[in-house]
């Protein structure tokens, strides 16, 4: 066996009864009562569900489940401190506030001293960084960078883990203090895999294209519209779901037009807005299986039956903005049913999928739309795309298919490598 990696457990706090959360200072107490006080209402469910022995998260267990792994209250070497892998919210601002405050003096000194690297493990979504035109310009990488300075750390003595693949890039652009990696684990392990079978069956098509859409964002809110638009809604099986109010719906339209308009592009009406808005929800209809699964996020249930039912799969990534690629569950859940998909997705987005080995459908329509900078014009190109396939048979989609099926195959057998593979301890900084 390779040699262990170390990382530094928390002695138990006597007042919670088990070792103390990487991210609550040391004097939690002296600053609020409760310790639940010190994270927003959406970062609690990790505080409470981080184990009490420490050694393992429960957020993605095959990040630590490596057997070179080893957690020791008092390392004797050089070991790595991880903060994380919480979503925490918060976590930025009390970053750029008080710059690492939640470090005892023991691992501060030990990171000045070059013995211990901060590994910052952020394994859920890839919007650290990005920036999308009137709405988000994320400056997570730069409180990193600051934090740093403020606090004097050595050089590369910060790691930054994220699901943002351009994050490395990004640092290396920037000349940042702090190195960085990312990881796909948390999305390749997120989808249950029980409702996968080998004998998917893909003759009786019914529609052209399967689109799962669970809240309203820009990107998403423009595909609808361009598929009303250009007659081509009716093709798929989408889902819709109504996830925010009626007043921030009309906002981000109000802000989407603004995108629009500076793009000379046809605005969206208030009636087309109105349209859109009342088709909300719309749910496909859920399998025994689904039903009685009990998934922590419906994006783990993996129903085959809609596969079956579609020739392709009209992905809607959570990211589609500049200075970001992130591949979600929603990527590769048509992996798995070795579906063919377009992806509304950043940009070159299919080409990082090539360079990590997965193979693309640019024999069968013109993939130019992942080049383009806005999701406008990348959704606009996407349309022709769907138009013409619309204007094919179900024995023409289905001819199609039998000519994609060695793509689909090697496809999914990486994605089943890919899932096995630890390679978060391989991307750790060296000392």
């Amino acid at each position: 066996m390779k040699q262990k990696v170390i990382f530094k457990k928390n002695k138990v706090d006597k007042i919670l009864g088990f070792p103390r959360i990487t991210e609550l200072p040391t004097n939690w107490y002296t600053l609020n009562k409760n310790p639940l006080d010190y994270f927003d209402e959406f970062d609690v469910e990790y505080f409470i569900n981080s184990p009490n022995n420490g050694d393992k998260y429960d957020f993605n267990t095959s990040i630590f489940s490596d057997p070179r792994v080893e957690f020791q209250e008092n390392p004797n070497g050089n070991y790595y401190y991880v903060i994380g892998p919480s979503i925490l919210n918060s976590f930025f601002n009390k970053l750029k506030e008080e710059p690492f405050s939640f470090l005892d003096e023991t691992v501060l000194f030990d990171v000045k001293s070059n013995k211990c690297k901060i590994i910052i493990l952020f394994g859920d979504d890839g919007y650290f960084g990005e920036k999308i035109l009137n709405y988000r310009k994320d400056d997570e990488l730069r409180i990193i960078n600051r934090a740093m300075v403020k606090k004097d750390l050595p050089k590369n003595s910060v790691h930054f883990v994220s699901q943002n693949l351009l994050v490395p890039e990004l640092v290396k652009k920037y000349d940042y203090k702090f190195s960085a990696s990312y990881i796909l684990s948390p999305s390749l392990n997120h989808i249950s895999q029980e409702n996968l079978h080998s004998d998917i069956d893909y003759s009786n098509v019914k529609k052209l294209f399967l689109c799962y859409n669970n809240s309203f964002n820009f990107s998403r809110l423009y595909l609808i519209h361009q598929l009303i638009k250009n007659n081509l809604f009716e093709f798929g099986y989408l889902s819709f779901h109504k996830s925010y109010d009626k007043v921030l719906f009309y906002e981000r339209k109000k802000a989407l037009n603004q995108i629009l308009n500076s793009k000379n592009k046809e605005i969206i009406n208030k009636k087309e807005a109105d349209l859109i808005y009342n088709l909300a929800p719309i749910k496909l209809p859920k399998n025994k299986f689904f039903e009685k699964t009990n998934f922590d996020y419906f994006g783990q249930g993996l129903e085959i039956e809609h596969y079956e039912k579609t020739f392709l799969s009209l992905v809607t990534e959570s990211n589609t903005g500049k200075d970001t690629i992130y591949f979600s569950e929603k990527t590769f859940k048509p992996i798995l049913a070795k579906q063919p998909f377009i992806t509304v997705a950043s940009p070159n987005s299919l080409n990082k999928l090539k360079e990590l080995g997965f193979k693309t459908f640019d024999k069968w329509w013109d993939e130019s739309y992942d080049t383009e900078k806005s999701y406008v014009e990348r959704i606009e190109k996407i349309m022709l795309i769907i138009e013409k396939l619309s204007k094919l048979s179900n024995k023409e989609l289905l001819t199609l298919r039998t000519e994609m099926i060695s793509i689909l195959n090697h496809n999914f057998d990486l994605y089943q490598k890919m899932r096995n593979e630890r390679l978060f301890i391989n991307n750790l900084p060296k000392f």
